[in-house]
């Protein structure tokens, strides 16, 4: 997944990942003005028409502007080599919606709550989850996230809702409420905050790298968020409790 701060940067990495061998390149919206649907539609027919590779969209509020369903349905319709989308801002009738306009389209949801209603089933959604954060949910010595996916896979959704209640899955979101994706400065504003990922991977033991800060110029992490993050890890049992 990529963006660039224009379109020519976006195209040189789609080219990037073309030669590689990569099989899609995700676009996210550009965070450039754009004019809407009708500017992101020109930006895609633009990569599209100087590449061979398909394209998904990458549609989060983190570029600053929300495609709309029909917005994502005519970029679907009108560019051949777009054939996938990542949902990223939590409003899963959009999502529904987008499927009725593009049943061809792939959609990878990111709102969990999509998959205990079976919209993977009914072919409204993909089986993607697995592609986000899944290694800051569980660890090699327990695994709590990989069983939750298995029972979802195999349509199990009961046994499902039940397990990450039994495990403590559902605790541990109410937990991590708003840590990766909510700076507190605009609580209104949805947002990949980099050092929280980098904290809660070093938490878990994970290798982080040698930069102190991730994602700059983004705010640094108050300490609030790194205690948050701790405690909720602590309370699933993916660290000892001091």
């Amino acid at each position: 997944m990529h963006c660039g701060h224009s379109a020519k940067d976006c195209l040189e990495l789609t080219r990037h990942a073309q030669q590689a061998g990569a099989d899609i390149v995700y676009i996210q919206t550009p965070m450039m003005e754009t004019h809407s649907g009708e500017g992101v539609l020109r930006f895609f027919r633009y990569v599209a028409d100087r590449t061979d590779i398909a394209l998904g969209m990458f549609n989060s509020p983190s570029s600053g502007y929300v495609l709309t369903a029909a917005e994502s349905g005519r970029i679907y319709d009108e560019i051949p080599a777009v054939c996938a989308t990542k949902e990223g801002a939590f409003r899963p009738q959009n999502s529904r919606r987008l499927h009725e306009l593009a049943p061809g389209l792939v959609i990878w949801e990111c709102d969990l709550t999509v998959y205990r209603a079976g919209w993977l089933r009914a072919g409204i959604v993909c089986p993607a989850q697995l592609g986000t954060v899944g290694y800051l949910h569980e660890t090699p010595q327990r695994k709590v996230l990989t069983p939750y996916w298995e029972l979802i896979y195999d349509d199990r959704l009961l046994e499902a809702m039940d397990y990450a209640r039994d495990v403590g899955m559902d605790q541990f979101d109410l937990d991590m409420a708003g840590a990766f994706v909510c700076y507190p400065g605009r609580p209104d504003y949805f947002t990949h905050w980099g050092g929280a990922f980098k904290h809660a991977a070093a938490v878990l033991g994970l290798p982080v790298g040698d930069h102190p800060d991730s994602r700059a110029p983004q705010a640094i992490l108050p300490d609030a968020v790194k205690g948050q993050i701790e405690s909720a890890y602590r309370r699933l049992g993916l660290v000892e409790t001091a």
